[in-house]
């Protein structure tokens, strides 16, 4: 997962814990968190993953990696923080244990640097600030928003067509919903002008 400082990649690493243990009903003993940034984790060990990876199946899975007998899931923040950290991805996925990596890194430099590495290994999801529908829809419930897709797609289409008709019929349609939420259209346009689409500061209202 890649994506600007404080868009919320720590927020959905998370999430997505609450999700394995909730709904996909794993084990949290087979769930590793691990913020690989730490600067007291990188000053005492030259190989934070290897060494957090062997007491964590030692004394917490009680399993060997290549005895596993149910998926582990190892969830790394900031992975760019450790050298060389692709080919030590690449020499885990290699292995074939049965354990899913999740990384986040907001260095998009030295993550296309490494990406070359992990190619038919990984998938990568970009997050980036919201869009102006997405902070429609935080503020509200998400179905009172969907209409705003149909004017993006019509304000699409009228511009490759370069034909406003598209994008007039849309809003004609969607009138009403325009002036039932004009303050809160109003309110968050200003708020992305203001603040851009970062989570954390459009949740801040003192800003």
């Amino acid at each position: 997962i890649t994506g600007p400082r404080r868009v919320g990649k720590t927020t959905v690493l998370r999430q997505l814990i609450s999700h394995l243990i909730e709904e996909k009903e794993v084990e949290p003993r087979r769930i590793l968190y691990l913020e690989i940034d730490d600067p007291y984790l990188i000053a005492s060990t030259d190989e934070p993953l290897k060494d957090v990876l062997d007491t964590f199946f030692k004394k917490i899975v009680s399993e060997s990696p290549n005895q596993l007998s149910k998926r582990v899931y190892v969830l790394v923040d900031e992975i760019q923080a450790l050298e060389k950290w692709d080919l030590k991805l690449k020499a885990w996925f290699d292995y074939g244990f049965n354990i899913k990596f999740i990384v986040t890194g907001s260095s998009s430099l030295l993550l296309q640097q490494g990406a070359s590495s992990l190619v038919g290994r990984a998938r990568e999801v970009v997050m980036l600030p919201w869009k102006f529908a997405n902070m429609l829809e935080y503020k509200t419930s998400k179905d009172d928003f969907l209409w705003t897709y149909d004017l993006r797609n019509a304000l699409n289409e009228s511009i490759h067509s370069r034909n406003i008709d598209f994008f007039w019929n849309e809003l004609e349609k969607h009138k009403v919903q325009l002036v039932k939420h004009s303050f809160l259209i109003e309110q968050q346009s200003q708020n992305l002008l203001l603040k851009g689409g970062y989570p954390e500061l459009i949740e801040n209202n003192d800003l």
